[in-house]
């Protein structure tokens, strides 16, 4: 096993701001997924039975 890799409090704050950042961009995404799936997508299969 690796051993303990230490980080500034500075470099965990920077860390962090990223992956909140990143959680941020994928719930987006999947929200503008969501969105067309159940806007778009069902429509026209709707219209298309």
């Amino acid at each position: 096993m690796a051993g303990n890799i230490k980080f500034s409090p500075e470099e965990g704050r920077q860390m962090a701001n990223e992956i909140d950042r990143s959680k941020c961009e994928i719930e987006d995404t999947i929200n503008r997924l969501t969105n067309l799936i159940n806007g778009e997508l069902c429509a026209n299969w709707e219209g298309a039975a």
